[in-house]
């Protein structure tokens, strides 16, 4: 088995990561990995309160801790609105955590039929080009069971 010693996962929304591959996050987290989890989009204005993100954040936060994430972020893109982000600047956020944490796998979301996750996977597979030194050796695709499906 390939276990790296960092891994990226890159969710569209908070929980995409857990219920898509937090089973994977945690084995690899419990054998030494560094896990870094984006979290690219999330509950928040126009189509919900700012208190709904900041709930979900913390449950996000608290499901990180207990599978053994060691680093994350939120870019805090409203949900279904991932579309309007110039295409340069969400590549450049996603491809710049990328980089940063220089990991040899990237778990990416597979493309759906929820526009986030298509619009997230494209951008992820823009960022995990080997053309940069921190350009991951593996990328594999994760699915999330939406009401897409």
């Amino acid at each position: 088995m390939l276990t790296p010693k960092k891994l990226v996962v890159v969710a569209p929304h908070p929980d995409d990561e857990t219920l898509g591959c937090g089973g994977t996050i945690a084995r690899f987290s419990s054998l030494g990995t560094e896990v870094s989890v984006l979290v690219v989009s999330g509950h928040l204005p126009p189509l919900y309160d700012r208190d709904v993100f900041e709930i979900s954040r913390k449950e996000a936060e608290d499901a990180f801790e207990i599978m053994g994430v060691a680093n994350s972020e939120f870019l805090a893109i409203p949900a279904t609105l991932v579309r309007d982000t110039p295409v340069a600047k969400l590549n450049g956020q996603i491809g710049g955590f990328i980089r940063s944490a220089a990991p040899e796998m990237v778990l990416i979301p597979f493309p759906d039929r929820h526009i986030d996750h298509r619009v997230i996977f494209d951008a992820c597979v823009v960022a995990c080009r080997p053309s940069h030194p921190a350009a991951p050796t593996v990328v594999l695709a994760y699915e999330t069971l939406s009401e897409r499906h």
